[in-house]
């Protein structure tokens, strides 16, 4: 997406990330067999109103988050669904398996090797972390640090590529450490994206904004947060 300013002002996007990641021969990305064999998908939505979210803060502080920046509205609607899940699938089965939860995390503005700074494509790397609720609960607080956590350690990570070639083979290491998490098959999959503070609701290309927007399926369970669409800026999620 090329969005970065307003919709009042023209953007320029450039298409110029092959020079970041040029074609060569790579290993498929190979997911388990059968994954999407007989899956019915099911959208559900949730809305989380600017009140919702300064009470999910208060609850994360109340447990015990420590830091001196505040969870973001993302960090907590992330962990609160996960924790649903947990939750929901030990009510449903009398036990449940650990959670392995991947974020999209965009890496526009992250590094310096961008000399542009609309670039349009997929660029984009991914943090995942297991959580289990059979050992300990681990509550907002608890996901929200295990989520900060990782975030940390991608961004130091992120500090130390000094071209192109690492910052691609970066991505590339990602990929590769997922897909050995999931050969394991120890766990349930939850991937989330974040599309805040993308104004989707307000694009029109002709025929008038959008009465929905989501997500193609995916061949796991995956989360969508978008901005509140009563206001792109009245700190409100809507997960799907």
């Amino acid at each position: 997406m090329a969005c970065r300013a307003s919709i009042h002002k023209a953007i320029h996007p450039c298409f110029d990330l092959s020079a970041i990641f040029p074609p060569r021969d790579l290993p498929k990305l190979e997911l388990p067999v059968g994954l999407m064999i007989g899956a019915k998908y099911v959208i559900k939505i949730f809305v989380f109103d600017s009140q919702s979210i300064m009470k999910l803060k208060a609850v994360a502080k109340w447990g015990g988050f420590d830091s001196k920046r505040e969870p973001s509205r993302v960090e907590l609607v992330t962990a609160l669904v996960s924790i649903a899940i947990l939750d929901g699938a030990k009510l449903k089965n009398g036990q449940s398996k650990p959670l392995l939860i991947a974020h999209m995390v965009n890496l526009r503005g992250r590094t310096d090797l961008l000399s542009h700074k609309n670039p349009c494509g997929n660029l984009y790397t991914a943090v995942h972390w297991k959580s289990a609720v059979e050992v300990e609960k681990p509550g907002l607080h608890g996901l929200v640090g295990l989520m900060r956590d990782v975030m940390t350690t991608l961004l130091a990570k992120l500090a130390k590529v000094i071209g192109e070639e690492d910052l691609g083979e970066m991505v590339m290491n990602a990929g590769r450490e997922f897909q050995e998490e999931l050969r394991q098959g120890d766990a349930d999959v939850l991937l989330f994206t974040s599309w805040c503070r993308f104004p989707l609701h307000r694009v029109d290309l002709g025929w008038g904004e959008p009465e929905f927007v989501s997500s193609l399926c995916s061949p796991f369970d995956s989360v969508t947060l978008m901005d509140h669409r009563e206001g792109d800026d009245d700190g409100g999620v809507v997960a799907q």
